[in-house]
C-alpha cells in the first residue's frame, strides 16, 4: 500500500498530501474552523477552482456534452460516444452519480444501485454554533459566509421505480432496516430518470441530454419538518430565516460503500459511483484512487472493499445506512 486512509463507511478519506491543485485556501472553497479541527467546503466555489486547476494539468472540460455510451472493439473500449462525436480513448471511467448504473447497463454490466430523494435547505448568516452539528432531529453545516445548510438527519423519500424492482433482492435487507427512515412512493422517477430501465440508440438524443441535471423540486413538507425541528434545538438558526432549498437523489450500494473499481466484463472501463451521499466530502479521495486504477499505478489506499465484483462473488456484504 502506498500512503494510508482511514476509510468509514461511504467516506474515503486519504492521510497522502493531495495534489496542488485540491490544497484550496479558505478563499478558494474551503475553511478551516476554528472551534474545531475541519474542513468545511463551499460548493459554489470549490467544483470550479478543482476544474481550474485540473485544466492546468493538462485535462480538457466539456460541459452540456452528453456520454451517450460506449464503442467497444473486441471487449475492449475504444471510445466513448457523445452527443457532439466520438472521442477516442483506451480508458473511460464513469462517474455519472445516480446514472452510473443506467449507463452501464446498456452494456451489459450490473451495477446494483438505487437512490432516495431528501431535501436540503440553507439559511441566511446566523450565529455560531459550530462548523458541523449532527443530532437525531437535523445535520447542520456552517458555510464560509455564516449561514447552515441543514438537512433532516435519517428521513428520505423511496421512490418505486424499474431498477428498484430490478434489484430489491440485494436491497432488501437495508430498506427492512431503515423502514421507518424512508417514505414510500411512486412518483415521477418510475417513468423517466436513472432507474426507469430504459434503453436508447447511441445515434439519437438520450435522457443524459432530455434530463441534464439531476434536479427534483424541493418536499415543502420537508422543509416544514426540518425547520420544526431546527427551531427546537437552535431557535437562532430558524430565527435566521430560509434563503434556499433544493432536491436531490443520494445513490447508494447495498452495502453504502462505494464502487470505485475496474469493470471486469469491459477492458479498460473503471467505475465511481455509490458514494451514499459523502460524494463530494470524500470525492478528492475517491477521484485519487479511482486515477490510480485508470493509470495502472499503485493504489493510494486498497481498493478491494471498494471492487465491484463484491456483490456477484459471494462475499459477505454488511448492511449499510444511506
Amino acid at each position: 500500500m502506498r500512503g494510508g486512509s482511514t476509510s468509514i463507511r461511504g467516506c474515503l478519506l486519504p492521510t497522502r498530501p493531495l495534489p496542488p491543485f485540491l490544497r484550496l485556501e479558505a478563499a478558494n472553497g474551503w475553511a478551516a474552523s476554528t472551534r474545531q479541527t475541519m474542513a468545511r467546503p463551499s460548493p459554489g466555489s470549490l467544483p470550479p477552482r478543482i476544474a481550474e486547476g485540473a485544466r492546468k494539468h493538462g485535462a480538457t472540460i466539456h460541459q452540456n456534452c452528453a456520454a451517450r455510451g460506449l464503442d467497444i472493439t473486441n471487449g475492449q473500449v475504444s471510445g466513448v460516444v457523445t452527443e457532439k462525436g466520438l472521442i477516442r480513448t483506451s480508458a473511460v471511467l464513469c462517474a455519472a452519480g445516480a446514472w452510473a448504473s443506467a449507463f452501464l447497463r446498456m452494456h451489459a454490466v450490473s451495477l446494483p444501485q438505487a437512490s432516495v430523494r431528501q431535501t436540503t435547505l440553507r439559511t441566511a448568516p446566523a450565529p455560531d454554533f459550530g462548523g458541523a452539528i449532527y443530532t437525531s432531529d437535523g445535520a447542520l453545516t456552517r458555510r464560509i459566509d455564516g449561514s447552515y445548510t441543514i438537512a433532516a438527519s435519517g428521513r428520505a423519500t423511496l421512490e418505486i421505480t424499474p431498477q428498484g424492482i430490478r434489484y430489491v433482492r440485494p436491497f432488501l435487507p437495508m430498506f427492512i432496516k431503515r423502514l421507518k427512515a424512508v417514505e414510500i412512493g411512486i412518483g415521477r422517477s418510475f417513468f423517466e430518470g436513472p432507474q426507469t430501465l430504459g434503453r436508447w440508440h447511441l445515434d439519437r438524443p438520450t435522457p443524459f441530454e432530455r434530463i441534464r441535471v439531476l434536479d427534483p423540486a424541493p418536499d415543502k413538507r420537508m422543509i416544514a419538518t426540518i425547520m420544526t425541528r431546527i427551531r427546537a434545538l437552535f431557535p437562532a438558526i430558524a430565527d435566521a430565516g430560509i434563503v434556499s432549498s433544493w432536491g436531490g437523489h443520494i445513490d447508494f450500494t447495498p452495502d453504502a460503500v462505494p464502487v470505485i473499481s475496474a469493470v471486469d466484463s469491459i477492458g479498460g472501463v473503471f467505475v465511481a459511483a455509490g458514494c451514499s451521499g459523502h460524494g463530494f466530502g470524500a470525492g478528492p479521495g475517491i477521484g485519487h484512487l479511482a486515477a490510480d486504477l485508470v493509470a495502472g499505478d499503485a493504489a493510494s489506499v486498497d481498493p478491494t472493499p471498494f471492487r465491484m465484483s463484491r456483490f456477484t462473488d459471494r462475499s459477505q456484504i454488511e448492511v449499510g445506512a444511506f
